[in-house]
């Protein structure tokens, strides 16, 4: 097992920047934590090409919203990586 959070997840400015008004279902991915949950039971090591194209985001959030029995409303968010120039 590991240690609890230090901050509950609606407290992470990372959760925040993508959910900024969650409601309804909500779907969140720390992208950048990723790389350390590979190759464990939950999560199998992605292949090579899979990790290069997720290595420029940070977090994806979607939230949905269903409106009526013809109509959901999507929102997705995605967090991109701070780059530094030349």
């Amino acid at each position: 097992m590991s240690r609890p959070p230090e901050r509950s997840l609606a407290d992470s400015p990372l959760y925040r920047a993508v959910l900024p008004d969650p409601k309804g279902t909500q779907f969140y991915l720390n992208l950048s934590d990723l790389g350390p949950l590979q190759n464990n039971l939950l999560l199998p090591q992605l292949a090579p090409e899979v990790a290069r194209s997720l290595q420029p985001f940070l977090a994806l959030g979607i939230t949905s919203d269903v409106r009526d029995n013809q109509f959901t409303h999507y929102i997705a968010r995605i967090r991109l990586k701070s780059i530094s120039l030349p």
